[in-house]
């Protein structure tokens, strides 16, 4: 039943369904069978929810059971009392891949499963002509309303790797320490996941594509490279003013180039974003891309371990680039123009 149900695009989607407080249709516990041709009809009993055009499968129905597979009900055919069911009366649901779901509601419920479950469909099934399913509606919104959660965090952690999660960490850390303000850091970080999360389900969803994301990616190695430029190449710098005088010309470099990333961000988020949630890239940009609070970061000798993570990050995203980074010359008359 695991492998043949779960007809999901990926964990993100059945976390998404789950955790919205969408309202039950229906419930209850229900016997369940997986109809193949090679092995014997086996039946287990789950407890199962209707929740708008989806078919949720618990293994108890305790209130913090977590569900561990669903069936979208726009991905398949729904057959009343199939042929291949020894047990009547029931419901057949024919997926995608041929496999079949019979379940067996209580004789004196079985009519009422086929009525609310044949009514989702069909309202779901509307929904695909308007281009707009209920996962699409969820999606929607969903970063608005879990950004603050520790869902939003969980589903970060699905994208990210635990090298850049600890990257994340310590630059909010950063944030709190150079800002004096834990607030600010945690707004941020807010802010941060919300537009992440959302460009994940955009780009998930095929909305955007690689190609849409060729100039942002461009620009965003450049600001990666000159960061490291400045990690590995600063401290042989032995003065303190002319590290600041440095970090300051550089780090405005950065500014510009991090102006330049949030208009491709900005431009290619617009069409889906609310006014309200656009405004958050503006907010975020404000804070990771002053000047001040950079140069204090990279002069903050307590702050060394949480740059020096940050930098692990950025030696994985450029790779081989790393090793160009390094006896670059930090001390220019005019503006550097390095070969990315």
């Amino acid at each position: 039943l695991l492998t043949c149900c779960t007809n999901f695009n990926n964990d993100a989607d059945l976390l998404v369904l789950s955790s919205l407080g969408m309202e039950v249709v229906l419930s209850g516990s229900i016997e369940c069978c997986k109809i193949t041709p090679k092995k014997k009809n086996e039946w287990h009993k789950y407890h199962l929810q209707l929740i708008e055009g989806s078919l949720f499968f618990f293994k108890n129905s305790k209130a913090n059971a977590k569900p561990f597979s669903v069936i979208h009900l726009q991905n398949c055919k729904i057959e009343p009392n199939p042929e291949k069911s020894e047990r009547q009366p029931s419901i057949g649901f024919v997926l995608e891949n041929s496999h079949q779901i019979i379940i067996i509601p209580p004789e004196k419920d079985c009519a009422e499963w086929l009525e609310k479950v044949n009514k989702a469909h069909y309202k779901e099934m509307t929904n695909i002509s308007l281009k707009e399913t209920t996962m699409d509606k969820a999606k929607k919104n969903f970063a608005g309303k879990v950004s603050s959660s520790s869902f939003g965090k969980n589903v970060l952690k699905k994208m990210l790797d635990p090298i850049t999660r600890e990257g994340l960490k310590a630059l909010k850390k950063m944030i709190a320490v150079q800002s004096e303000s834990r607030a600010l850091a945690e707004t941020t970080e807010r802010n941060v996941t919300k537009i992440a999360v959302k460009a994940y389900f955009l780009f998930e969803k095929g909305i955007i594509s690689l190609k849409h994301l060729e100039v942002s990616e461009s620009i965003s190695r450049k600001i990666i490279k000159l960061f490291y430029i400045i990690h590995v190449n600063l401290p042989k710098i032995t003065e303190r003013k002319s590290k600041e005088e440095v970090l300051t010309e550089r780090i405005t470099e950065i500014v510009e180039l991090c102006s330049k990333l949030m208009k491709e961000i900005k431009t290619l988020l617009e069409p889906h974003l609310t006014p309200k949630n656009f405004v958050k890239i503006d907010e975020v940009y404000k804070v990771v891309a002053s000047v001040d609070l950079i140069k204090g970061a990279f002069l903050n000798s307590t702050l060394k371990p949480e740059i020096d993570q940050v930098m692990t990050v950025a030696a994985n995203i450029l790779g081989w680039e790393a090793a160009q980074c390094d006896n670059v010359c930090l001390l220019f008359d005019t503006k550097p123009t390095f070969r990315w």
